[in-house]
């Protein structure tokens, strides 16, 4: 037989092409091959689609409360009627509070509670936000935290993608080796008694 009669002539060895047309290639690791490419191909499609809805979604939401807040809440500066009290929490030192008052945009004095340093002492001035209801509140989200919070929602939106898509993957593979063990013990099933036949003469 000549070299272009034999199977896979004129494939150069070691190549792509002669790895996908290599006779010890069985019609498993083809659906395989295909089946990781599908997988690439959705991971990078809908995992980008993923990413940048959840992270649009995200950054609009946090940007409609930026503006809010901002728009609703006005900075004062705030006078301590008494010393701070209270013990350090979650907060900090600013757990502790004191009583203070301030001038509202209409004259008029307001009274209320905010949260201060530990050692804050009565007589002190602070700055304070207060809401639309007259109440002291905290002060608006920064205008960062929107991109920051588009940036994680986006992130976890990907890592949940390729998460998903590695573990269709390992399941693919674990399927197919499965099957590949299944055809190599049928098929060493019908060798083996010729080749222990050959052995023993």
């Amino acid at each position: 037989m000549s070299r272009t009669d034999t199977p896979n002539a004129g494939v150069p060895r070691g190549t792509r092409a002669a790895r996908r047309h290599s006779p010890l290639r069985r019609r498993v690791d083809r659906v395989e091959t295909r089946a990781r490419t599908l997988l690439a191909v959705l991971l990078v499609a809908g995992g980008g689609w993923a990413a940048a809805a959840s992270g649009t979604a995200a950054y609009e939401a946090q940007h409609d409360i930026v503006r809010t807040q901002t728009a609703e809440r006005a900075p004062f500066t705030a006078t301590l009627t008494g010393d701070a009290n209270g013990t350090t929490g979650r907060l900090g030192d600013n757990a502790h509070r004191a009583r203070v008052v301030w001038d509202d945009t209409d004259g008029n004095e307001r009274a209320g509670v905010a949260h201060v340093r530990a050692d804050a002492r009565a007589g002190e001035t602070v700055d304070i936000w207060v809401g639309p209801d007259g109440r002291v509140t905290d002060r608006p989200a920064p205008a960062t935290s929107a991109p920051l919070a588009g940036a994680v929602a986006g992130g976890a939106a990907a890592g949940a993608a390729t998460a998903a898509a590695l573990a269709a993957a390992y399941a693919l593979r674990r399927t197919c080796d499965r099957h590949r063990d299944h055809l190599w013990e049928t098929e060493w099933a019908a060798v083996e008694p010729k080749w222990s036949h050959r052995q023993t003469n």
